[in-house]
C-alpha cells in the first residue's frame, strides 16, 4: 500500500516493537473504518467532522506557519508573475477534498432555515477551501524546491 510507505518515509521507522511499521498501518486504518462502519452511520458521521477539522487544522498550521517562516526569512514568492488559468482550475479542483458540505444537502430536515444556512454553508466553504488551497499551493512552491515537490 502506497501510503503506508509514505507514512513510514515521514516518520523514518520501519519497525515498532519487532512488527513492520507498514503493514501494522494497514491494518489499524481497516480496522478502524471497520470499527465506525459497525458502530454505524452516526458514528461515522461524527468522525467524519473530526478527521475534516483535523485535515483544515493542520492545513492552516502548515499554510500560516509556511508564511510566516517565508516572510520573516525573505524566501517567499506568490508567484504571481506567472498566474495563469492553472492555478485557479486546481483551487477548484482541490475544492473536491472539501465536499463534506455536500452532505448538508441530504439532512436539511435536521438543519433550522435550511434554504439560507446551506447556501450560505456552501458559499462560505468554497471561499474558505480555495483561500486555504491558495495559501498552502504558495508555500509549497515558494519554499520547497521543485526537486523535492517532484519527487
Amino acid at each position: 500500500m502506497r501510503s503506508a510507505a509514505i507514512s513510514t518515509d515521514l516518520v523514518g521507522v520501519d519497525t515498532v516493537a519487532g512488527l513492520p511499521l507498514r503493514p501494522l498501518i494497514t491494518f489499524c486504518a481497516v480496522a478502524i473504518f471497520v470499527g465506525l462502519n459497525t458502530a454505524g452511520a452516526h458514528a461515522s458521521g461524527r468522525s467524519e467532522d473530526v478527521l475534516v477539522g483535523l485535515k483544515i487544522a493542520i492545513l492552516l498550521v502548515f499554510g500560516v506557519g509556511g508564511l510566516y517562516h517565508g516572510f520573516v526569512n525573505s524566501k517567499l514568492t506568490t508567484g504571481l508573475s506567472n498566474l495563469g488559468v492553472g492555478p485557479v482550475i486546481a483551487a477548484g479542483i482541490a475544492f473536491v477534498a472539501f465536499e463534506g458540505w455536500e452532505l448538508l444537502f441530504f439532512d436539511q430536515e435536521s438543519i433550522e432555515y435550511p434554504e439560507r444556512t446551506v447556501r450560505n454553508a456552501v458559499y462560505i466553504s468554497i471561499a474558505a477551501a480555495t483561500v486555504l488551497y491558495v495559501i498552502v499551493a504558495v508555500v509549497t512552491t515558494g519554499l520547497v524546491p521543485a526537486s523535492v515537490i517532484q519527487r
